[in-house]
This record gives C-alpha cells, structure tokens and sequence, in this order.
C-alpha cells in the first residue's frame, strides 16, 4: 500500500517539473510541410558578397514561387536567426559541407547549396545542387550570368534549372 502514494507523488513532481521546463523550439514547419532551406553559397576571392546573398535570395523567391504549396522556404530572416545563433554571421557564405549539416539540424527536406566564382569578364558562375541534405553526391548545375542579368535572376534562372532536370 505504500508503494501507491510514492507512485503518485513521483507522478505529481514530474508533472511539476515538466511543467518548468520550457517546450523545446523546434524549427519544423507549423504547417507540417516539408522545408527548404537556401545557404548563401560559398564565395570564390573577388566575388562580391552582397551578389551571393541577391543571388539566394533569388533562388529562395524562386523555389517559394514555383513550390509554395508542396514545401515551405525557410526565410532568410529564419535562417539568419538559425546561423546568428551557431555562431555564423548573417548572410555567411556556406560550404556545401556546412549546409548540408545546417539543412540536418533545421530539419530540412532539401537544401540548396552552391559555389559562386567571377569570370574574367566580371560575370558570375554559379553551381549548385538542391537535393535532401542526406544525399551523398548530389547532381549539380552550373550557370554563367547572361549579359546584363543580375545576381538575383541568376539565383532564379539556377532554380529553374534545377527543378527541370529534378523532372
């Protein structure tokens, strides 16, 4: 008989102390939908950050406009909480490596990741992959900026891509 009041009391003081314990933040859709997370790609010397962080930015519009219903885009303000909070700053340039980690933590169903580079003319190439953050060797595409296009287009011309060659 003694053992019922411990029990209950046990259960009382865990309910007590759960009680205490803040939720865990989880970074999951509220939706449930399947995210996507866009890393400012990595940055070869002479590129200009600012053009990698417009160039995501336009991959990141991109990808919400043509998959809106189907996933849900991690903004870059969510992002920049995420990495601010890991250490990293806002906009930081991520290797694939590093993104695809990110892309685990944050639960992510995809993430895209890429590499920008100035050409000698001054035009920016872009390769990327978007693909789930799991997947060992991802296919990449490669695009050069086309004459007067800036790096926001080039963001969304890449994201184009990516999703015919995913169909």
């Amino acid at each position: 008989m003694r053992t019922l009041p411990a029990i209950l009391l046990l259960g009382v003081l865990t309910h007590s102390l759960s009680a205490q314990i803040p939720p865990r933040k989880t970074l999951a859709s509220s939706s449930g939908t399947p995210k996507v997370l866009v890393a400012t790609p990595e940055i070869a010397d002479g590129v200009d950050r600012a053009k990698a962080v417009d160039l995501a930015q336009g991959f990141r519009d991109r990808v919400a406009e043509t998959l809106g219903g189907r996933y849900a885009v991690v903004s870059r303000d969510a992002l920049n909480r995420v990495l601010a909070s890991s250490g990293y700053d806002a906009d930081a340039p991520l290797s694939e490596a590093a993104a695809r980690a990110l892309g685990t933590q944050m639960q992510a169903a995809l993430v895209f990741s890429g590499a920008v580079r100035q050409e000698a003319d001054g035009r920016l190439t872009v390769s990327g992959s978007l693909a789930s953050p799991k997947e060992a060797s991802p296919a990449k595409v490669t695009l050069t900026q086309a004459e007067g296009q800036d790096a926001a287009a080039l963001g969304a011309a890449l994201a184009e891509q990516l999703k015919k060659d995913a169909h």
